[in-house]
């Protein structure tokens, strides 16, 4: 196919990725970014796994339990709602409960594997190729249970992605450091750990920022602290976007906005259901001489993430639907210090540490909106929820292979646009 102009709008890792991919191909790439820097929000806030061996999706049948928790008690869980989360929570709400089902959990599960499997496949070809330094490790990661039986509970959990070709080992909590030493202070309080060696880790915004400048060395037009006002069509056809110095003209136009896409794909007559699910997370200097754990992995008592970037490491937790507030409060990383302590007592400075937030792009049924839509040369790349870093490398080559009309490597059919729909 010949070359082409095409605008991606999104600064995070999954928007870098796409123009990377593009641009190696041949075409003519603007990418737009509503940040003073790309690589901010959830490329900056999530704990760095990259994780095919834990390519579960939120809607289970026991969210329906943490869900009416967060509703009706107003007790703290893994999945909450707060106050502001808007009236398209509902309709979006409504899907996701009738994701949980056990024979729709199962189905989304096995399109997210798809993904995550073939992604992290490209994004080791990728560091082959640019070798970059974003403290990569693909040394597997950890899930950490409180008793034998929750050990237990948590590999049948993953049984359909062992049946997928994942390979687990169980540990009892203090034979789990002869795989890491690093696990040593923590292991007299864990009833096992489950171990895949299927995953990575690494520094999603350090990846995206280095890789964003390998593609502006390669001709890639930036336009930071520029905000995508609307898309533009004729004829049902895309013609360009909006941007506050005017419009400009482009042949395609792929939307990888993140948790921003659903508002500015309405411009479009596109409506997407892609919610803002807020994350936290902290990057904790790691005290000189401390010992702290090398694999990364989740203690699944607390459902707090982790993997060491470094000289700190980086703890993540939560999915809370609150609309488009970025604002926090001490007491909404309690979990996240009390874990990291738990863990690795002594070893983290929290006087050092960075907070953040994020919005990560949840769908109903929990995997992306990848591809072409209704309106010809309109594309998106988003949706990917808490596995965006672990399936960025891959969901951009689907998106190119689709711009330049190649079948891609997977099934694209659970993550086309069909799931959005136009008003026209």
């Amino acid at each position: 196919m010949s070359a082409q102009r095409i605008a991606v709008v999104g600064g995070g890792v999954v928007g870098v990725t796409t123009a990377w991919s593009l641009l190696r191909r041949g075409h003519s790439v603007d990418l737009y970014e509503r940040e003073e820097t790309a690589a901010t929000g959830a490329t900056a806030s999530n704990a760095g796994l990259i994780v095919p061996g834990d390519s579960l999706v939120w809607g289970t049948p026991s969210a329906i339990g943490m869900l009416a928790r967060s509703l009706l008690a107003r007790k703290q869980s893994f999945i909450r709602v707060r106050a502001g989360a808007g009236p398209s929570l509902v309709p979006w709400g409504l899907r996701f409960l009738r994701e949980c089902l056990p024979s729709r959990m199962r189905r989304n599960v096995r399109a997210a594997h798809a993904l995550s499997s073939y992604s992290l496949d490209r994004l080791q070809e990728l560091q082959a190729e640019l070798g970059l330094d974003f403290s990569f490790e693909a040394n597997g990661m950890a899930f950490l249970a409180g008793s034998p039986e929750h050990l237990a509970a948590l590999a049948e959990e993953r049984g359909q992605l062992a049946a997928a070709g994942e390979r687990y080992e169980s540990y009892a909590g203090a034979r789990f450091t002869e795989v890491d030493p690093g696990f040593a202070a923590a292991a007299t309080g864990l009833g096992g750990v489950l171990y895949t060696t299927g995953s990575a880790h690494g520094d999603a915004r350090a990846f995206t920022l280095q890789l964003l400048q390998r593609a502006v060395d390669g001709g890639l037009t930036v336009h930071s602290a520029t905000e995508v006002r609307a898309i533009e069509s004729q004829a049902r056809a895309v013609t360009g976007l909006v941007t506050p110095g005017g419009s400009r003209s482009f042949d395609a136009v792929v939307l990888a906005a993140g948790a921003r896409t659903a508002e500015l794909a309405r411009t479009a007559g596109l409506r997407l259901p892609i919610l803002p699910a807020k994350g936290y997370a902290a990057t904790v200097p790691i005290r000189p001489g401390a010992s702290v754990a090398d694999v990364g992995g989740v203690d699944e008592r607390a459902h707090v993430a982790f993997s060491r970037m470094g000289d700190a490491l980086r703890l993540s937790s939560t999915a809370e639907f609150a609309g488009y507030d970025s604002g926090s409060n001490p007491g909404d990383y309690d979990s996240i210090r009390a874990t990291g302590d738990r863990l690795f007592p002594g070893a983290l400075d929290w006087a050092g540490a960075e907070f953040h937030v994020g919005w990560r792009p949840a769908t109903p049924d929990g995997n992306p909106i990848l591809g072409r839509t209704a309106l010809r040369g309109l594309y998106v790349n988003s949706g990917h929820g808490h596995l965006g870093w672990t399936q960025a490398a891959g969901s951009a080559e689907i998106v190119a292979d689709q711009i330049d009309g190649i079948e891609p490597a997977i099934d694209t059919q659970p993550y086309r646009t069909p799931r959005g729909r136009t008003r026209r």
